[in-house]
């Protein structure tokens, strides 16, 4: 006969943590993340804490480069056989659906001027002053990068479509500017890149494409391994409403024809690409769950923006503007993109945080 097991309760966790070293009470944790996972979020009636927070409840806290090093360790083994193929086939529709769209990335933020103001004046603002090293782990072709390593920053290319990088290399020839490395790699394994070795890490396109808190919260490990103490991290989320703002705008019968797709959409922010043919993989972010990420993940929050300020999905006519008008534009856009009120209108936001002592 074969023998059962109980599941693990929340309290026998953080019991047994209470008796292990700081680094193993981080590896009894994340082994256990679903189950406690599910626990939080009964007690809690579907709360955003995060597992990593339950470090505070059960002793002495580990260094921010222990809890570095035992993540990073117990990431590494933690998926099983059929998480481990569930994601791995996941990761190659969304590398195929980037290789494919590798041009028209390229050009988007030409269509979409205000969010490319919006996060290079975050990044101005933000970033310590040149020659500074910054990974850019989702880079995509380049974009950000190009405008970095311009200003003479050390720039790390990781992306998990090889086009982009193959464009991004085209890019940077065509501006003139070299990048430190190219990587093909994921967000959730960085092993390719040394540890505390940035100084800031560009997340600008991963969170949009990892399905669960898990992973999210894996991306943000590996991201934070590769910060310097005081490091920062430029992270970008796709809004939970920002489809149903662009099914207005672009498909309006999409409530009658895909009412399930909508729902899932609504309740559990995620998107799977055989649901339609118009995007990939995606998860989108209620802004309430943001900033208790993010900490959670080890970041002091410093800003929380609305990458498009108020004209998310009416910024046509302003991203046509020149001259003053044009600067007039971004800074009222960048002012309000502050504003919590704007958050959830917006299509993407931008998480700008520090690693946490």
């Amino acid at each position: 006969m074969a023998q059962t097991h109980d599941p693990v309760t929340l309290e026998e966790v953080l019991r047994l943590a209470r008796r292990l070293s700081p680094v193993d009470k981080v590896r009894l944790i994340e082994r256990v993340a679903p189950e406690v996972e599910r626990a939080l979020a009964a007690r809690q009636g579907g709360g955003n804490r995060s597992v990593f927070g339950l470090l505070k409840d059960v002793g002495p806290a580990p260094s921010a480069e222990e809890i570095d090093a035992a993540r990073h360790e117990a990431w590494s083994s933690f998926p099983h056989d059929d998480e481990r193929h569930m994601w791995d086939d996941t990761t190659t529709q969304i590398e195929q659906y980037y290789d494919a769209e590798a041009a028209r990335e390229a050009v988007r933020l030409d269509r979409h001027r205000i969010e490319y103001a919006i996060t290079r004046r975050a990044l101005r603002e933000h970033l310590p002053t040149p020659p500074a090293k910054i990974a850019d782990v989702g880079s995509g072709p380049g974009r950000y990068a190009v405008a970095l390593a311009g200003k003479g920053y050390h720039v790390t290319l990781v992306d998990l479509s090889a086009s982009m990088l193959t464009l991004a290399r085209e890019v940077a020839a065509t501006a003139g500017v070299e990048f430190s490395a190219y990587i093909h790699a994921n967000a959730l394994d960085l092993s390719a890149l040394p540890g505390q070795s940035f100084d800031a890490a560009l997340l600008l396109g991963p969170l949009y494409h990892l399905l669960s808190l898990k992973d999210r919260e894996r991306a943000l490990i590996e991201s934070r391994r590769l910060l310097r103490r005081g490091g920062l991290i430029f992270a970008a989320f796709i809004t939970r409403y920002s489809p149903f703002r662009d099914a207005a705008r672009r498909d309006p019968m999409v409530v009658i024809r895909e009412p399930e797709l909508l729902r899932t959409v609504l309740t559990t922010g995620q998107h799977h690409s055989s649901s339609n043919g118009r995007f990939t993989h995606a998860y989108f972010a209620h802004p309430s769950e943001i900033t208790p990420l993010m900490e959670a993940s080890g970041f002091t929050s410093l800003d929380l923006l609305a990458s498009e300020g108020i004209v998310s999905g009416i910024d046509e006519q302003v991203n046509r503007l020149e001259g003053d008008a044009w600067d007039i534009w971004v800074d009222l856009n960048y002012q309000l993109a502050r504003d919590p009120s704007t958050h959830g209108s917006a299509y993407h936001l931008l998480y700008v945080g520090q690693k946490s002592e």
